[in-house]
């Protein structure tokens, strides 16, 4: 007798087949809700069901419901949606160990895949990427970021914000708006020495020389502060990236001083 291959599709229709004859309207609303069974293991396709149910039951409305609450509950500005990304992330890991399922598996994994989609749709219908806030580029903001900690989600926040020109919140708007005043203020009393020398002025190539290395001074000083994780911590919660805001500031300086 030949001997069958149990390989992981003939499995998931094993499964899935079984559970559309069985439960047919709940099927369909499982595929409504983006979810391709096919693609996913038996073990994955009956986590994934499980944690939907369970979902749907905490909540009292039907499979189909789910997302329509979310879409409802997600509907408003850019910045907001960002912030949830972690929120969903952190349930994700305690749905994981409670049930014994796979991250990826829970509803706020799929709340998460939910939240992207909406992200992306709202960069696109905005142009985002037309509009950069920065001339930074993707790369070159990740590479800061990634001084300032390894919070995957976080970098993600913040990117979103800088490049995709996402809005901010009033408090977060003022709290930035009091960042670069403060660095202005710091970049500018550093230059004073600078600035109070006549002689120099009379040399433009020697007065910008001693802008640069002025400013590149000061650039290291704020960045060996002693209390900088705290400072960086603190901007963090307004997804501000400190050395972003720092080069900023830098090259404000640099296009006001130099001659």
């Amino acid at each position: 007798m030949e001997e069958v291959n149990c390989n992981d599709n003939w499995r998931n229709s094993s499964y899935w087949e079984e559970f559309q004859v069985n439960n047919p309207e709940k099927a369909t609303e499982v595929i409504a809700l983006g979810i391709d069974p096919d693609t996913l293991s038996d073990k994955d396709v009956k986590e994934v069901i499980f944690a939907i149910e369970i979902e749907a039951k905490k909540l009292n409305c039907s499979i189909s419901d789910l997302k329509k609450r979310f879409l409802k509950m997600a509907n408003f500005p850019g910045v907001y949606k960002l912030s949830l990304l972690s929120t969903y992330t952190k349930r994700s890991d305690s749905e994981s160990a409670e049930y014994n399922i796979q991250k990826e598996n829970t509803i706020n994994s799929l709340y998460t895949k939910w939240l992207l989609e909406l992200i992306t749709q709202e960069e696109k219908e905005r142009q985002a990427w037309d509009k950069p806030i920065t001339q930074e580029n993707p790369t070159t903001l990740l590479m800061k970021f990634a001084l300032e900690g390894e919070d995957e989600i976080l970098h993600l926040q913040k990117l979103h914000i800088y490049h995709n020109c996402y809005p901010r919140d009033p408090f977060s708007t003022t709290f930035l708006w009091n960042v670069e005043k403060n660095f202005d203020t710091i970049i500018e009393k550093g230059l004073q020495p600078i600035m109070a020398n006549p002689s120099l002025k009379n040399d433009k190539v020697k007065f910008n020389l001693a802008i640069d290395m002025q400013l590149d001074l000061i650039a290291d000083s704020i960045k060996n502060m002693e209390n900088l994780n705290n400072v960086i911590e603190t901007y963090n919660k307004q997804y501000i990236s400190f050395y972003v805001e720092l080069d900023l500031a830098l090259k404000r300086a640099r296009e006001k001083n130099k001659l």
